[in-house]
This record gives C-alpha cells, sequence and structure tokens, in this order.
C-alpha cells in the first residue's frame, strides 16, 4: 500500500527528481575545508573562533566536480576576498534550494549533450589475434567523446618492425648536458667551504640578524625580556654584521655529526663526556644556548614578510620567501642549465595535538621512507645533482591557482592542463626557461607522475623543451594496452620476452612523439613517451641479479633502447639526493621540536649540504669524490668560531658595589595583598638564590643583591665569617672564579650543574 503523505510534511511539496550540486547551488561546507584554502590572513581571523567541524553556507558561482568549484562563503562578507575554490572537499546541498533533474539525469530546462557520459573509445586493437596484430601497421585511438569517432578526433600511432628502429635525433649525453658556470666559480672555490655554502649553496642572509634584533625587541615576541635582560646583540661590528646568523646555521649542521641532539649538544667537558667517543659538543664555546633559542623561535620569520611576524595562524607565504631565496643562490651556480630530472622529497612531520600539527596541510605518501609531512616537487641539475626548483605541495585549491593550471592545451581536444603538466611547465620554465633560436637543446625526464602525451606536448610547444618519461595512469592519447598487446603478440614466451621492445610512433599537434614498451624482466614492462632520441639498442644494459642454483649471486645483463638507459641513469638522482639528507645526515633528528616550520627549515638546511655536496664533487671530484656526507658536513662546520669567553680580571668588592635585584616589572621589592585589598603583609624585597652559596650549599640562601657585570644573584653579607671553609665574600670568589661553568659571564648562566670531582656540597654551618 502506497504511504498516505502527511499535511504540512515539507517533502510534500518538494518535486520529485534526483538532486545533484551545479552552478548557482546553495551548500554548506566544514570550516576546515574553507581554512584549507585560505591564505588571507584577514579571512583566516573571521574563521579563527569556530571549530574545523563547523558548518558555513555559500553559493557556487562557477566550476565542476572535475576540476573544483568556487564557492562564495557567506560568512566571508562582500569584500574580496570571499571566494574559495574546493577540489574533492564533500558539499553539503542545502534543502529545497537544489536544481530539480528528470530521471534521465538531466535538467528539466536543459537537454544533455549527446553521449555526454560515454567513455573516449580506442579500436579493439588488444582484442585481436595474434595474426591480426603481428600484421597491424598502424593503431587508432579515439579521443572524442561519442562512441563513433569523427575523422578528427583520432590519433592514429604507426607500428614499427622489430628491425626498424626509429629516431628522433640524437639521445642527449652527459658531456652535451653539462651546464655552463660562472666565469669567477674557479676563484670563488678556492674560498673555505663556509665562505662558498653561505654565497652558493644557501639562501641569503644578508640583514638578517639586524631584523631578528628587531624581531626580539618587539614586547610580542615571547623571548623579549630574556633578549633585554640578557643585552644580547645579533649584529655585530666588523665586516660583517650576520657572522652570528651563520654561526648559528652552522651549529645546526654540525648538530647532526654528534651523537647528542637539542640541548644536550651545550654539554661540555666538565658537565660530563660525550655518549660516543668524540669529547662533548660543548656548543655553547660557539653561541650561548639562550643566544640560540632566540635564533630558533624566529629564524623561520627573517625570510617573510614583517606583517607575519606575530600571526596567529602561519601559512605558507609564510615560507614560501625562503624557496624564493634558494632559488635565487641556485640561479646563481649555474649560467645555463640544459637538463632535468623531476620528482619529489618529503621533510617528515608527524602532528600530535592537531591535524595537521601547526601547518596549512600535510601529505601522506605510503610509498616513501618518509611517508608524511611536507612534500616539495623537485626539479634537479642532471649533470651535478643540484636540486634547483622547490614547488610546495599546497592543499588542491591552492595548487590550482598556480600558473599554467586550467590553461587550454595544445591538444587536439583542447583539453585542460592538469596538475602534472602544469608541474612540469613551472620547473622547466623556472630553470631551463624557453628555448630561443640558435640555443643548445634542452632536456626534461621524470617518473610516471609527470608523464603523459599532454606533457610531452606542452613541454615541446610552450618552452620549445625536449622530454623523455615513464608512463602509468596518464594514458590519455597513449597506447598502453595496444603496446603491451603488440609486445605479447610479437614474444609469446615470457622469458624470450625480456630484454626486448616494441615502438611506436605519431604527430600530435605539431610535435613528433615515440611510444615505448620494454619488458625489462620476465613480467615486468615498462612504457616510456618521448620526443627525442634513438630507439635502438644502447651500449648501457640493465644489469638484472638474481641467485643461482648453489645460492651463489649472480647477475646479468639485458639490453634497453638508448633513450631508456639514458633516462634510467638520471631517474634515481632525487632519490638519492634524499636518502643523503635523511638516512645518512638527518639534520632533522638533531634538533627536537613543536614548531613544525622550524623543522621545515632543518630539512631545507640538510637539503643545502647534500647540494653543495654534490656541486663541489661535480667541479673538484679528486678532492670530494670519496668524501661521505657526515664528513662533508664536519669539514663544513671547521668555519665555526669560538667566541671570546674570557672575562676581565677580577675587580676590588668595594669599587664597584652589588646591584639590588628587580622583579619583572622593574621594581626593587614587591607587596602582598590580602584578597579584600587591605596590605595585610609586609613588603618583601625581590630575592634570589645566590650563585656562589648554591656551588657550596645543598640549602639555597636567598639575596637581594647580584653581580653588576653579569647580574648573577650574590651575597652582599660576607660568608667567609661565617664558614671557616671560605676565605672571602661571595663577589670575589665569582669574580676571582675562571671555570667556564661558574665564572663571571654574559650572558650568565641559569643552573649549576656540579662537575665531575666537584666537593660535595654541605649544609650552611649557621643553618640549625
Amino acid at each position: 500500500k502506497k504511504k498516505k503523505k502527511k499535511k504540512g510534511s515539507e517533502h510534500a511539496s518538494r518535486p520529485t527528481g534526483r538532486k545533484r550540486i551545479t552552478v548557482g547551488s546553495r551548500v554548506s561546507v566544514k570550516v576546515g575545508s574553507v581554512r584549507s584554502a585560505l591564505e588571507d590572513l584577514e579571512s583566516l581571523g573571521r574563521l579563527e573562533s569556530l571549530a574545523k567541524s563547523t558548518a558555513v553556507s555559500g553559493s557556487i558561482l562557477s566550476g565542476n566536480a572535475k576540476t573544483g568549484w568556487d564557492i562564495k562563503i557567506d560568512l566571508l562578507g562582500s569584500e574580496e576576498p570571499n571566494t574559495v575554490r574546493l577540489n574533492s572537499i564533500p558539499l553539503t546541498l542545502l534543502a529545497d534550494e537544489y536544481p530539480i533533474l528528470s530521471s534521465s539525469g538531466s535538467s528539466e530546462d536543459e537537454a544533455p549533450p549527446e553521449d555526454e557520459e560515454a567513455e573516449p573509445a580506442s579500436c579493439r586493437f588488444e582484442d585481436m589475434s595474434q595474426d591480426r596484430l603481428l600484421a597491424a601497421t598502424e593503431c587508432v585511438i579515439n579521443w572524442g567523446k561519442g562512441k563513433k569517432p569523427k575523422p578528427d578526433e583520432i590519433v592514429t600511432w604507426t607500428i614499427h618492425e622489430d628491425d626498424d628502429r626509429p629516431s628522433l635525433g640524437t639521445t642527449p649525453t652527459m658531456a652535451e648536458v653539462k651546464p655552463t658556470l660562472p666565469d669567477d666559480i674557479e676563484v670563488d672555490l678556492k674560498l673555505s667551504l663556509r665562505e662558498v655554502f653561505f654565497k652558493y649553496g644557501f639562501a641569503d642572509v644578508t640583514g638578517h640578524a639586524a631584523k631578528l634584533d628587531r624581531f626580539l625587541s618587539d614586547k610580542r615576541c615571547s623571548y623579549n625580556k630574556t633578549y633585554v635582560n640578557q643585552k644580547v646583540k645579533f649584529e655585530q661590528g666588523g665586516s660583517d654584521p650576520d657572522a652570528l646568523i651563520k654561526q648559528c646555521y652552522l651549529l645546526l649542521i654540525a648538530g647532526a655529526t654528534e651523537v647528542e641532539s637539542g640541548k644536550n649538544l651545550w654539554k661540555n667537558g666538565k658537565d660530563g663526556k660525550s655518549a660516543g667517543r668524540k669529547a662533548a659538543p660543548d656548543f655553547g664555546q660557539y653561541v650561548h644556548w639562550h643566544v640560540f633559542e632566540m635564533f630558533r623561535n624566529a629564524a623561520i620569520f627573517l625570510f617573510a614578510d614583517e606583517s607575519l611576524w606575530f600571526a596567529k595562524q602561519l601559512t605558507w607565504p609564510a615560507f614560501e620567501p625562503f624557496l624564493d631565496a634558494l632559488s635565487a643562490s641556485r640561479r646563481a651556480m649555474f649560467t645555463c642549465v640544459f637538463a632535468l630530472l623531476l620528482d619529489e622529497s618529503m621533510v617528515g612531520w608527524r602532528p600530535k595535538t592537531t591535524k595537521t600539527g601547526g601547518l596549512p596541510n600535510v601529505t601522506l605518501e605510503p610509498r616513501k621512507p618518509v611517508d608524511l609531512g611536507t612534500m616539495l616537487r623537485n626539479a634537479a641539475e642532471s649533470w651535478s645533482g643540484v636540486l634547483c626548483f622547490q614547488q610546495l605541495v599546497k592543499s588542491s585549491p591552492l595548487m590550482h591557482e598556480l600558473p599554467y593550471f586550467g590553461v587550454e592545451s595544445s591538444l587536439p581536444d583542447k583539453a585542460k592542463i592538469g596538475d602534472t603538466t602544469a608541474e612540469c611547465l613551472r620547473a622547466c620554465e623556472a630553470v631551463l626557461g624557453k628555448l630561443k633560436d640558435g640555443d643548445k637543446r634542452k632536456w626534461c625526464g621524470g617518473d610516471a607522475w609527470f608523464g603523459g602525451v599532454m606533457t610531452c606536448v606542452e613541454l615541446k610547444t610552450r618552452l620549445g623543451v625536449d622530454s623523455t618519461f615513464i608512463v602509468k595512469n596518464n594514458t590519455r592519447m597513449f597506447p598502453k594496452k595496444q603496446l603491451k598487446a603488440l609486445l605479447t603478440a610479437r614474444f609469446p614466451s615470457e622469458s624470450g620476452r625480456r630484454g626486448n621492445w616494441v615502438t611506436m610512433s605519431t604527430e600530435v599537434a605539431g610535435v613528433k612523439l615515440l611510444a615505448i614498451a620494454y619488458a625489462w624482466s620476465v613480467k615486468g614492462i615498462s612504457f616510456f613517451i618521448t620526443t627525442v632520441g634513438s630507439t635502438a639498442a644502447g651500449a648501457t644494459m640493465y644489469t638484472a641479479s638474481f641467485e643461482d642454483d648453489y645460492g651463489h649471486a649472480g647477475s646479468v645483463g639485458i639490453p634497453r633502447p638508448e633513450i631508456c638507459s639514458f633516462l634510467y641513469l638520471l631517474l634515481p638522482l632525487i632519490d638519492e639526493h634524499n636518502c643523503q639528507r635523511q638516512h645518512f645526515l638527518d639534520v632533522e633528528a638533531a634538533w627536537p621540536t613543536k614548531c613544525a616550520f622550524f623543522r621545515l627549515l632543518t630539512g631545507m638546511v640538510g637539503m643545502c649540504v647534500v647540494d653543495l655536496m654534490y656541486y663541489m664533487r661535480a667541479l673538484n671530484p679528486g678532492k670530494y669524490k670519496d668524501v661521505g656526507i657526515q664528513q662533508f658536513a664536519d669539514l663544513l662546520c671547521a668555519g665555526l668560531t669560538p667566541q671570546d669567553r674570557q672575562v676581565e680580571a677580577a675587580l676590588d668588592v668595594d669599587a664597584i658595589p652589588l646591584v639590588q635585584i628587580t622583579n619583572d616589572d622593574g621594581e626593587r621589592a614587591t607587596k602582598r595583598r590580602s584578597v579584600d585589598g587591605v596590605n595585610d603583609f609586609p613588603t618583601l624585597s625581590a630575592q634570589q638564590g645566590c650563585w656562589q652559596c648554591r656551588q657550596c650549599y645543598v640549602q639555597a640562601v636567598s639575596t637581594s643583591f647580584s653581580c653588576p657585570q653579569c647580574s648573577q644573584p650574590l651575597c652582599k653579607l660576607d660568608r667567609s665569617a661565617q664558614d671557616p671553609n671560605r676565605s672571602s665574600s661571595c663577589y670575589s670568589e665569582h669574580r676571582a672564579d675562571t671555570n667556564p661553568n661558574t665564572k663571571c659571564q654574559v650572558p650568565r648562566r641559569k643552573q649549576f650543574r656540579p662537575p665531575t670531582g666537584h666537593t660535595k656540597r654541605r649544609k650552611p654551618p649557621w643553618v640549625a
């Protein structure tokens, strides 16, 4: 029986039909998704008080489900920016505000285009019999939307026989892709590694000492009181005002060469031995711990705009200026680059308290050794292995705002450029530039994430750059299934298939392409697409290892196409770079932190050390070829300069009287009041424990006075009259002390640890 509709029910008057989200729909979305797509601080501030799970409403202005929706958020008001672009984000259609669709799935006012949902069809080449496959001379792929292709909606691939190895010019060689270097590089390489590092290997830090002083002088800074009380000054006199900043960066690198980590690196010989063979690190001889903590707190802000220094929520614009400065230093390494290898790197970060741990977004890549954190797309210069380009992987809406994404491509179907092609174009444009008449040819390669017909065509048509890629999933207009069927037909036996390949060629948008299916093992088949090089057998063969019947390791050489050999020669570049940084050097592990952006900075410092090692190996292989990354980091840190911890000669206690201690408000006394506001308690002077008595007695001795030079609390009363084991006042002992742990020094130590062999502390004799 049909159920009767209740009167007054909200569903009674709603027209029937399937509902879908489209332009003009009213939708709701979670605040957390909106935040990930925003970078404007004012807009983020309006959403700060809302929980991430709170739903906010908006109207769809443009877009589609594939490329993303442009949504005007009501809560952001009418002033710009009030629109966000969301992709792959769950949207909820608000009730009674959606368009009604007919049962066929189209709007009642608009008929759907013919064959709108039909997938691109191709000839059933892979279903042909073996005889027909062997006799085939071409393969036709339909890229149109209809099931019946039109003459101008197909791509025809020409099939080549085994004795016909097509080529598109000569295959690049390592000698050909060697970059041109600056004219003065030979002179600069005679400098110390420290000077080379800060000129070529790292982002320019000129003026950062003055910036850091301004940052710490602001009362909003958490280290402001320490900075003022300790009278710290980062900007140094002399020829290099930023010497202390460079010293701190070198300490970041030096920490990776020690067994200890974090604050334990400030242990010295008096505090105990190192956990390893070497002596205790004693980083205090270079930079005081509190000074280094100030640097750690502010280092990431020194590259950013001053308006972001004390922002409550940091976004990627706070870190991107560092990458821009780093790219500028990389451009100084080479005058012209001719070959790039594309891949990605990870800087590990595992959130503890929030979903992203303080970052705008995190990336999970399970196949990486470090699978969670910040991902960066890299472009390595192929001759040296130096990373010349870094691109942060942000949330999808922010990535889609970058150049080239969504632009109409040169393909026959005028498809929009996607993420992979856009990232290739941005990297090649930044490093290789656009090819001009008379220029030497340039090349780009990468793994399957980047590879596809669109990528090769766009690189050639827009920049004039040749390319070679592996192909897996980006198979639009690429005959992957057809190549596999042809390879299987020509070599039915799996064992006989190994070391063989088949090729096809075509021309798309005026760009000549070669497609290759290569059987590198009994069951493994790899697919390639290239606009340059030869498919003839290369001189370098693939080496396959195996275990023989007697348990011995054996190997065999397997032929492969010449252009594939060149690509495989360069593919491990960035993976090996990541291994050197993450496994052998591991600067990140030496500096435990709760700040996600400082972790990102330490990861980039490690990248710069590996880059400089690769650069020096390429230019001076005789000296650095056999030097490992740990040894190279140690050689680099030889540029650390010990600070002078000597103090002036002891002064007469009567000549300079002690200074009275003040509290945080600068007052010498503190008034204690009762709850009702009446002064019921006597006034107390500000007191601290005497520094010298702390070394002699187990019980704290309070005092209201301190040393006028280093501000250490000291007794004004001469304790030698009360303790026969002491011969002078606390101030005289303090000024005559030469122990680096306890002597008068600026900035002063705040914690006393008894050194090895120290006399056992006792109870004050005047205490009962």
